[in-house]
Formats: C-alpha cells, structure tokens, sequence
C-alpha cells in the first residue's frame, strides 16, 4: 500500500502524504468541519491522482504488451490503488457520518461523490479496455454512505436529548438545521440524482406537481423531513418551560428559521415540496404570540372586579381593593422578576413584543388604576398603590434586554 501511495505521488505530481499528517495538519482545536472538508479534499486528491494513474500507464501498456493482456494488467497495476482509493473515501464518508450522528456540518462527502462523478467518465476511458467496475464500487459505496448520513441527521434530532436553553432563546438544533440544509443545498445537483434512487423520495417527487427542477424537488422532500422533525423535538423540549417562557422558546425558534430560511434562499426550495410552508410559519409564530400574551391573564384577573363597589366604600369594599392592589403587586414582580431572564435575540421581534406587553397590559391596568387608586381604601395607600402606568410601561421596556 506505501508503493502504491508512492506511486501515485510520483506518477502524477499530487502530494498524498502519510495518513498521519491529518492529525498533524489540525490541533485539537480544530473544528470537526474542517477535518472533514479535509478528508474530503484528500479522497478526491486521490480519486484524481488515480485518474492520472490509470491514464499514464495505459499509455504506458498499450505499446508493450498485446491488447488481450491490457486489461488483467491494468487491473493488477492498479488494485493497490483502488484500494487506497476506497479506503480514502470511507474514512471521509465515516467523518461525514460521525458528523451527521451529531447534527453536525456532514457534508463532506457529498463534496467526495461529486468529485468521483465528475472524474468517472476521464477513468472509464483511462482504464479501457480494463473494466471500471473497482472504481464503480467505490462511487457506488460513496453514494449510499451520504443517503444514510441524511438519515442518521434526522436520527440525531430525534434522540437529542439536550434541555432548552434556560433563558428561552434559540435552541442550537435549530441552528444546526439551517447550517445542515445550507450544506447540503451546495450539493443539490449531487443529492438529487442519489436521492432519486429511494423509493421513498421517488414516491414523495412523483406527488409534486409542475416542479420542473427534480434536483431541487429532492432537496426539498429531504428538508422537510429534517424540519418536520426539528418542530417535534423542539415542542418536546418546549415543555420543560412555564408557560410563558415555552411560547417565548417555542416564538425565537420558530422566528428563527424562517428568517434563516428566507435570507439563504432556501424558502424557495422548500416550497416545491411545501407550497404553505412561509404561511405555516407565520402563522405558528403568531400563534406562539398569542400563548405567550395570554400568560399575562392571570396578572390582568386581579384588575377586575366582580361588581361595581358603591360611591361609599364598605370595609368589604377597603379589603376588595386591597386584596386586589396587593395581587396584582406579588404578580407583577414575580412575573418581572422571571421574564427579565427570558432571551429574545432578534431586535425586531424583541420590539415588537414589547409593544404587544403594553397593549395587553396598559388598557387594562390603566382603567383599573384611574378608577381605584386615588380612593380611600386605606391609610398606607403607598402599601398598594405600588406602581403607576408609566412605571409599568417604563419596566416593559425592559424586557428581554438583559438577557438578549
């Protein structure tokens, strides 16, 4: 295997190297992507070098030997090749699954079966007339190690385990998603073809009507999967939250993805294979909106009175407003004391949230304390008149700052 490396170093001019220097090449700090980018870019550096292998010594041959002998020849000078070859290209296939199985970049050997499709025509006539089937395993067992490795993702996201982040912000599977499908969309001419061998993708395409670009119809299919399966873990991890804080969780996610999926195109392509996709989106982000206002119910409760109180207040009455000032202090400060600590990261929905604070609250609150506050329900009115509308508005602009 060493002379065959040797080989195919000296013969064709490519700088293989010892299998060694990979750990060489990247400290331990290194990101597994470029590891992976790094076998890659080795793999297809020895697909072409055996390329120009085969090339040179079938030039080599042909003025040697008899042509019947050439291809048992060429396959016997090459097999120590071949096999460098398919070792290369599992172990960048065997990153790309070990990176897939933990909702990682697993592109990477897409990258390697598109180079071995783009050199299989040059090696077919290379190796002629000695049969390219080693070569054809090779792509072949390429191939289906990248359709599992899309599998295995979708794997991955199903048995997360991880918690939701304590402050409700964006959960890292979800940035791992539009980082997994940005990927892969580099590599839709390849992906399309591969996933069109599945029976499953070819009777998911067949429904898809008017679609002109099959390539990306598969892509789509695929990421629909993959955030199909990213909504369903997210709602199983939502549940760990309170209320509020698992509509906020459920809202910067959800907020998240479609504008990840807007700014990188790649909303067009979903949408061969989900035409509602956007207004499904918009339409889970106002209904987290709305969970998450109607958190401020039980808060607003204590603003209402059963009956209208008479023009002369009864010690019945005193301690109706007491009791109802006093409420609604203890619910306001916890509710403050919690949502101070919730995340939302992007600047607009931020805003926008805020607004959507003081128009739930700030009626309702401000009707309550016109109509109550300056009566003379108690001696230490200070006690329970705690907070005025401006200072209610004053500390929801507050919100999500800290924490964002």
């Amino acid at each position: 295997m060493m002379k065959a490396s040797q080989t195919l170093e000296q013969s064709t001019g490519l700088a293989i190297g010892p299998r060694k220097s990979i750990s060489e090449a990247y400290s331990e700090e290194s990101s597994s992507e470029a590891l992976d980018e790094w076998e890659a870019e080795l793999a297809g550096n020895v697909a072409a070098a055996v390329c120009r292998l085969a090339r040179h010594e079938q030039r080599h041959l042909l003025g040697l030997v008899p042509l019947p002998r050439l291809p048992p020849l060429l396959a016997a000078v090459l097999k120590d090749c071949f096999a460098i070859l398919a070792a290369d290209v599992e172990r960048a296939c065997v990153r790309s699954r070990r990176g897939a199985a933990r909702c990682g970049w697993g592109a990477g050997g897409w990258a390697v079966l598109a180079r071995l499709q783009r050199l299989a025509p040059e090696l077919e006539r290379a190796l002629a007339p000695a049969s390219p089937a080693p070569f054809a395993a090779v792509l072949q067992h390429c191939q289906h190690s990248c359709v599992r490795s899309l599998d295995e993702w979708l794997e991955a996201v199903r048995g997360d385990s991880a918690a939701g982040p304590v402050d409700g912000t964006v959960h890292q599977l979800a940035a791992a998603a539009l980082a997994h499908v940005h990927a892969l969309a580099a590599h839709m001419h390849t992906i399309g073809p591969a996933l069109a061998t599945e029976p499953s993708y070819a009777r998911a395409a067949s429904q898809l009507l008017g679609v002109q670009d099959r390539n990306a119809a598969m892509l789509a299919i695929y990421m629909r999967k993959v955030l199909a399966q990213l909504n369903f873990a997210l709602r199983n991890k939502s549940e760990q939250y309170p209320d509020a804080l698992k509509a906020i969780f459920l809202l910067n996610n959800t907020h998240y993805l479609l504008q990840g999926l807007q700014r990188s195109g790649l909303l067009d392509i979903l949408m061969l294979a989900e035409p509602e996709c956007e207004t499904n989106y918009r339409d889970m982000i106002q209904e987290h909106k709305n969970a998450y206002l109607q958190s401020w119910n039980k808060l607003l409760a204590h603003t209402v009175l059963d009956e209208p109180l008479p023009a002369k207040l009864r010690d019945k009455d005193r301690q109706i407003l007491k009791d109802k000032f006093a409420s609604f202090n203890r619910e306001w400060e916890e509710c403050s004391r919690l949502q101070r600590g919730y995340a939302v990261p992007d600047a607009e929905l931020r805003e926008a949230l805020k607004r959507d604070n003081k128009q739930a609250l700030l009626p309702r609150y401000g009707a309550f304390y016109d109509a109550y506050a300056a009566l003379p329900f108690s001696k230490n009115p200070d006690k329970y008149v705690k907070y005025t509308p401006l200072q209610i508005a004053t500390q929801l602009d507050g919100y999500f700052d800290e924490a964002a």
